[in-house]
């Protein structure tokens, strides 16, 4: 694992997370188109249409989680990784009709199926912005048919099907738990939660499609009856017969992609460090063992604030591996006597307390001295007052004050992965 830390306003991001959106959506299911009978004096023609089919949309990106204390989560697509293909199937009957002098005769002649398809790549996890895909067949559908009926009427049908279908696909917005996400560069906030080793939540794509399917039929249709002289043949000549459907436009939310997100977490095995009771020059210490018990790198610094100069730590830097520990060693060196308080700050890359506060206390009181009783015997007392007992947490030291800043230095060879 990698720690990205950015120089801006000490903003911390965790691993990206891929993120793919995928789908099969339907766009006709059994859509039916029906020109009825259309009728010029004894022919007639229809055309039926069943249409059947949708579109494969395959997006990817990442989402991007940062914090200086909130958790902002952004989801970025990679250019040119967004891809949809439309793919429909029509299917086409055409029937005719005549009654020319008795002879009536009614049935469908033609059946034709044509696959529309279209594809298109484009930048994924757009919003607001329209991709528009349209399909048509190459060229035009033929139908040319004859045959004779009843053994005496020729029948000849010829006739050209010019089909499209179009598809317009928007992206509408994320849906990120109760959040809506809008805008390209719109962020998602949560709040981190106290001891969490990862944010983890799922992201929903949502798209505004619209379909269409327009077409125009073309039939020439004749009929000749070898019986009759005067009038052999009937003739329709070709008109075009426009069919379309209505814009069908709809909502789809795409599967849930889901997000795990690593993050650190710290755990100190104090939340106060009472030095307890000393004498002027006595030095003391205090260990603090800072644990990680998330799944991302805990980095972090530690300072004194207050405490007049008689605190100090070392070292300052925190590095802890996750499961691992890290720790750090706090000093007390009081000159004078009286009571001491100063605060250990703890900075780290923890979302859920980015600086955390160990109060330090520490009392001085006058050195015991030795005097003699009346009858020669020496009697322990203090140079104010008798004897104060320690705490037994110190090291008594009358080292001068300079050398007690190299004392933290024995903390190198404890130090904890």
């Amino acid at each position: 694992m990698f720690f990205l830390l950015f120089g801006f306003a000490d903003a911390h991001e965790s691993l990206p997370q891929d993120v793919i959106v995928a789908d099969q959506i339907p766009l006709f299911s059994d859509l039916r188109l029906d020109s009825g009978w259309i009728s010029a004096g004894v022919l007639g023609v229809r055309i039926e249409i069943l249409a059947n089919g949708g579109a494969d949309v395959d997006m990817k990106g990442e989402g991007i989680l940062e914090w200086p204390s909130d958790l902002e989560l952004s989801l970025v697509g990679e250019p040119e990784n967004g891809y949809i293909a439309l793919d429909t199937t029509l299917d086409a009957v055409v029937s005719i009709r005549f009654d020319v002098s008795g002879y009536a005769w009614e049935a469908p002649i033609a059946n034709r199926s044509t696959a529309f398809l279209d594809e298109l790549t484009f930048d994924p996890f757009a919003l607001g912005q329209t991709l528009f895909l349209e399909a048509q067949t190459a060229g035009d559908t033929l139908i040319d048919y004859s045959t004779t009926v009843l053994g005496i009427v020729d029948v000849n049908f010829y006739g050209n099907i010019q089909p499209n279908c179009s598809l317009q696909f928007r992206g509408s917005h994320w849906s990120v738990e109760e959040q809506m996400i809008v805008q390209e560069d719109e962020k998602a906030s949560f709040l981190p939660t106290l001891g969490a080793d990862s944010f983890d939540t799922e992201a929903i794509y949502n798209a505004e499609l619209e379909a269409s399917l327009n077409l125009d039929f073309v039939p020439t249709f004749e009929v000749c009856l070898d019986l009759f002289v005067t009038t052999p043949c009937y003739a329709w000549d070709a008109t075009s017969i426009p069919l379309s459907s209505e814009d069908d436009l709809f909502m789809h939310a795409f599967p849930a992609s889901p997000l795990s997100f690593p993050l650190p977490s710290l755990l100190a095995n104090a939340e106060a460090i009472d030095f307890g009771v000393l004498y002027p020059g006595q030095l003391a210490n205090a260990e603090l063992t800072l644990a990680n018990i998330g799944l991302l790198d805990l980095e972090g610094s530690a300072s004194i604030r207050g405490g007049e100069g008689q605190f100090s730590v070392f070292p300052s830097e925190i590095l802890s591996r996750p499961a691992g520990s890290d720790g750090t060693m706090i000093s007390f060196l009081g000159a004078a006597e009286g009571v001491f308080e100063a605060e250990l700050e703890i900075t780290s890359n923890d979302p859920a307390q980015p600086t955390k506060i160990i109060p330090l206390t520490a009392t001085v009181i006058p050195e015991p001295i030795e005097e003699t009783s009346p009858d020669g015997e020496e009697v322990e007392g203090t140079k104010e007052s008798q004897m104060v007992e320690g705490c037994g947490c110190s090291t008594r030291s009358m080292l001068p004050h300079p050398f007690f800043l190299l004392v933290p230095l024995l903390v190198l060879a404890r130090r904890k992965n």
